[in-house]
Parts: structure tokens; C-alpha cells; sequence
């Protein structure tokens, strides 16, 4: 018994110290593996390097865009994401991989802050973060070859995606129903679901839940979130691989065509063509026509959705003077009344939007008679639908403006009228707050001497047609002396501000001028007359003879023809190709 007890004894006593030994080599391991992956070229070490390296691209984004708000944003948050960084490594070393980039930032600080002068103090917030390692960043300047774009592993999550060999959809399509019933932000990415949508193992059913699920995430624009480069490209990707699905692509359709819109409206002129979202306006024009094309086979039972798409071409082309502008907006304006959808001032407002886009097409075309018909037949719209009242006040100007060149300057009064007060012609235009194109930017100074020049010339033209005898004559002098102020004033107004009159719209200007100066003047027509003329108008002796024998016999009461304005003559015929596709149309509308 004895014998047995020691036995224990010594049994329990090896197995105190394996436990022991255990104990302290689990302790070992668990010091070993919970030291934070704080090394040089550690794991953590690239992640912050590439957060770093991401802030400092948004800024550079910022600044190209001379978007002052968000870069003294973005700039905070390089400083604080920099600041945790050599707190966490211990170093006052500025990353090497940062440098390169570092310098592009301060090359397009110095443009842009050359141009808006409000940048300074982002410009001295920055040079003071750069301060210490400014010699580098100099170094590189002067041998940028021997700094190359840093290649970063994967993000986080995309590492951990990698773990798996492909994405779970069901786990996405339930994490997705329950943040919607939960009322939360979707925090799935579409890309994630188009992996999973694209992954030939996927089942059929579930695959056509994806499909749903992504459409449904990408038609939602009330998040307040515009859609970065990769969604957009994610984007035209789905609706391209589910063309079948109308009742699903047509509502992200409509997303991605407000989305460009919104774009084309906020990118700065001189980085129009290359911004990366309106890179891809050819291909969303491209799908907007493949799914035209398809219902064209069949469109009788798929008319509601012909109309939208033809909404959204209409908004695409109605800039491009290469395709038939016309056409498009005649096969909307005849599917339209076959249409089944209700709310019949949405219809309304869609038949202005597409009657407007025609004007303004026909106006760029020099078509501004055709243009004059299409503008007289559009429809008004609701105040709630206020962009497209905006974009009838801007057809309007457009076509007043193309009026004038081709005289037809009571045309041009009577569209450019409503722009009398020229401080509040670009919010009638769209221009202040933006709401158009920086490229189709119109002249607001063009639009008020173009309205004035219209007015005096036509003033001018009415009171020599009204005269009747020599009396008459006498009682105007006091009339055309305050239109020889008038024109002299909008010349001076026209050199202040380089407005250059075409060629034949001068010369109907410059008579009115001299019409007016010879008719208020008391003195007999001659050589004093014709130098003050020479001289402060640049008028020529053959054109002060012409109109000079023209109102000595106005003066001696005799009749005399005097017409600027063309607009009414009876050579001015409609465009025949217009009037074939456009006569069937008025009934429509």
C-alpha cells in the first residue's frame, strides 16, 4: 500500500511540472503572438503606409479639382492618419513610398493656388507638413526615376477574401436582407455580389437573387452618395451581363445616367475629357441603345420601358451634333400617348425635356427657324419639375443668341427679352448655382448687348418707317439722338467686355448709328460729321455717303426703304427633311 502511494506520488509530481513547463511555453507563445506586428516592413506597417498613401491621392484629387473645402479636409486627415503613424512606429521618418506622390501634390498645389488664391493657406498648412522632409521630396523633384508608385498588397478585406476561395452568396444576400429590415446602410459592395453572381458554381435561383440584390443597391440614389469610378464601372458591368432583366437594369439605367449628369456638371472644364467617370459615357450610351434595341423587337408589350430609354438617350445625345437628334425624340413623342404609364405631369414634363433638348440641338445646327417651331410647341411644365424650366429659359437664350447672328433680330428680341437684368441671367440659365455642362457655358454679357443691340436696331428700323412727312421727321430728331447714346453706350460696352459682333450684324449696327447721328443733328451733312463718325466708330466715307444720300431724302420727306430685320422675309423657308419628320409630330404634343 505503501509502495502504490509513492507510485502517485511521483506520477502526480511529473505531471505537475509537464503542466508547469506547458503553462509557461503557451505564456511564451501567447507573448510571442499577441506583440503587435509594429515592425518595418510589417503587415501594419504597409496598411498605414497605403492609407497614407490614399489620403494623399484624394488630396491631389481635391486640389486638381479646386474643390477648397475638401482638401483642407483631406489635409487634416493626412496630418492625424501621419501623426498616429509615427506614434505607433516610433519614427520621424517620412515613408519613401510617400514621396513621389508627396511631390505631385505640391506641384498641383502651386497651379492651382496661382489660379484661385484662396488655396494660401492650404498651400502654407502643407509646405509646414512637408517642412521635415522637404530635402526628399526636392531629391525626388531632381531624379523622379529613382522614386517609383509604391505597389501595396491587398486591402484588409481583400486579403481576408483570399482566405476563401470564393464568396459565400447566401452569407451576402443575408447580411443584405437584414441591414434593409434593420433600416442600415447596405455595407455589401455589388462587386462582392457580382463575384458571387459570376462564379459558375453559383445556384441558379440564388444567382437570380444576386442579380436582384445588386440592381436594387445600384438604383438607390437616395443614400446621398455619389458612385465612385470602380461602382460606376461595377455598374455598366451588370447591366450589361442582365439586359434580359429590363424591369431590373432600366432603374440603375436611370442612376447612372443622373450620375453622369450630375458629373458632367461639377468636373472642371479643363479636366472634362479626361475625368474617369465621363470616360465611360460611350459605353452607358452604347447599353442605353442595346436595350432599345431589344424592345424594338418586341415593343408593343414593353413600351413604358421604351419611353424611359428613350428619356435617357435624349439626355445622352441631345450635345452630339453627329447623331439624328430628331428621330430619337419623334419615336418618343409617337410611343408616348401608347404608353400605360400614369401620372400624366410626368409625361408632360418628359415631352418638354425632350422638345427642349430638339431646340437646342436645331439652334447649335444653325437650323434657328426650325428651332423657333420646336421651342413654340413646348408643353409648361409643373413648378416642381424645376431643371426642366431651367433648360426652357436656356433653349430660349440659346436660340435668341443664334437669331441675332442670322438677323433675325426681333426673333432674337422677343427670346432674349426675358433676360432684361443681367446680374440674374446665369441663375436663369443654370450657371450659378451650376446645373449645366461646363463646356456648353453661355455668354451672359453676349446674351444682354446681343438683347440690347436687337431692341435699338429694331427701334431704329420702326421709327424710319413710321415717319410720314418732313414735320415728322423734325419731331423724331429728339428719338434718334437717345438712340445714338444707346448704340454708342452698347459699343463701348461690347469693346469692354470683347463681344465681337459677326460681320453682317456690325454693319446693320454701325447704320443704325449713323441713321440715328445724322438724323439728331441740326447741322447740314457733311465732312464734320463724316470724321467724328471715322473716328470714334471706325466708319468708312463709301458707307457714310450711302446712308448719308439715304437721309437727305428722308430729310426732304421722300420714301426710303430701311429693313435690318430678316426674320419675316419671304425667302426664309423651312428645312424640308425637318418639316416631313416634324408635321406628323404637332398633333402628339
Amino acid at each position: 500500500m505503501v509502495e502504490h502511494t509513492k507510485i502517485l506520488q511521483n506520477q502526480t509530481n511529473h505531471l505537475n511540472i509537464l503542466f508547469t513547463n506547458l503553462y509557461h511555453f503557451a505564456m511564451s507563445s501567447k507573448r510571442v503572438n499577441d506583440k503587435p506586428d509594429t515592425g518595418e516592413g510589417s503587415v501594419r506597417d504597409e496598411a498605414m503606409q497605403q492609407k497614407i498613401w490614399k489620403l494623399l491621392s484624394t488630396l491631389l484629387d481635391d486640389i486638381t479639382k479646386k474643390n477648397k473645402q475638401k482638401a483642407q479636409h483631406t489635409l487634416q486627415q493626412v496630418q492625424n492618419t501621419y501623426g498616429k503613424y509615427k506614434i505607433t512606429f516610433k519614427t520621424e521618418n517620412y515613408p519613401k513610398s510617400l514621396i513621389k506622390i508627396s511631390l505631385s501634390v505640391s506641384n498641383q498645389l502651386q497651379e492651382t493656388t496661382k489660379k484661385v488664391k484662396q488655396f494660401n493657406k492650404i498651400m502654407t498648412d502643407w509646405n509646414k507638413f512637408i517642412e521635415p522632409f522637404k530635402s526628399e521630396i526636392e531629391k525626388c523633384a531632381q531624379n523622379p526615376n529613382k522614386y517609383k508608385d509604391p505597389q501595396f498588397s491587398d486591402d484588409e478585406d481583400e486579403r481576408d477574401d483570399q482566405k476563401t476561395k470564393k464568396v459565400n452568396g447566401e452569407v451576402l444576400l443575408r447580411k443584405c436582407e437584414k441591414e434593409r429590415k434593420n433600416g442600415q446602410p447596405i455595407s455589401v459592395s455589388v462587386s462582392k455580389l457580382q463575384e458571387a453572381i459570376l462564379d459558375k458554381e453559383t445556384d441558379p435561383e440564388l444567382k437570380e437573387q444576386l442579380v436582384t440584390e445588386a440592381c436594387t443597391i445600384l438604383a438607390d440614389d437616395t443614400t446621398g452618395k455619389t458612385l465612385t469610378k470602380g461602382q460606376f464601372e461595377v455598374a455598366l458591368d451588370v447591366v450589361d451581363q442582365n439586359r434580359s432583366r429590363k424591369d431590373l437594369t432600366i432603374p440603375v439605367l436611370i442612376r447612372l445616367n443622373k450620375e453622369f449628369i450630375i458629373r458632367s456638371r461639377t468636373v472642371p472644364l479643363e479636366n472634362y475629357e479626361n475625368d474617369e467617370i465621363i470616360k465611360f459615357k460611350p459605353h452607358l450610351v452604347s447599353l442605353i441603345e442595346k436595350e432599345l434595341s431589344l424592345i424594338n423587337s418586341n415593343y408593343k408589350k414593353e413600351i413604358d420601358q421604351m419611353v424611359q430609354l428613350l428619356e435617357l438617350l435624349c439626355e445622352q445625345k441631345f450635345l452630339d451634333n453627329e447623331c439624328d437628334l430628331m428621330s430619337i425624340v419623334s419615336n418618343l413623342l409617337i410611343n408616348i400617348p401608347k404608353s400605360s404609364l400614369k401620372q400624366n405631369e410626368r409625361l408632360t414634363n418628359t415631352k418638354a425635356k425632350a422638345l427642349n433638348y430638339l431646340a437646342i440641338y436645331l439652334a447649335s445646327k444653325d437650323l434657328v427657324l426650325e428651332s423657333n417651331q420646336v421651342y413654340s410647341k413646348i408643353p409648361l411644365v409643373l413648378e416642381e419639375f424645376k431643371a426642366t424650366r431651367l433648360f426652357t429659359l436656356r433653349a430660349r437664350a440659346i436660340i435668341g443668341l443664334a437669331a441675332f447672328k442670322h438677323q433675325f433680330y426681333s426673333l432674337s428680341l422677343k427670346m432674349l427679352d426675358v433676360f432684361s437684368k443681367t446680374s440674374q441671367i446665369p441663375k436663369q440659365i443654370g450657371q450659378s448655382p451650376l446645373n449645366v455642362e461646363p463646356f456648353t457655358f453661355l455668354n451672359t454679357q453676349e446674351i444682354s448687348i446681343y438683347r440690347q443691340y436687337a431692341k435699338e436696331i429694331l427701334d431704329v428700323q420702326a421709327i424710319l418707317a413710321s415717319r410720314q412727312s418732313q414735320s415728322s421727321v423734325e419731331s423724331m430728331g429728339a428719338s434718334f439722338s437717345t438712340h445714338f447714346q444707346n448704340l454708342h453706350h452698347i459699343l463701348n460696352e461690347s469693346k469692354k467686355f470683347d463681344i465681337q459682333l459677326p460681320e453682317i450684324c456690325e454693319v446693320d449696327v454701325k447704320e443704325a448709328l449713323i441713321y440715328s447721328f445724322l438724323l439728331s443733328s441740326k447741322s447740314a451733312i457733311g465732312d464734320t460729321q463724316f470724321e467724328y463718325l471715322n473716328k470714334n466708330f471706325d466708319i468708312s466715307h463709301e458707307k457714310f455717303q450711302e446712308i448719308a444720300d439715304k437721309v437727305s431724302l428722308i430729310n426732304e420727306g421722300k420714301s426710303v426703304n430701311v429693313k435690318f430685320d430678316k426674320f419675316e422675309d419671304e425667302s426664309n423657308k423651312l428645312n424640308h427633311d425637318f418639316v416631313e419628320k416634324f408635321e406628323p409630330l404637332k398633333e402628339l404634343i
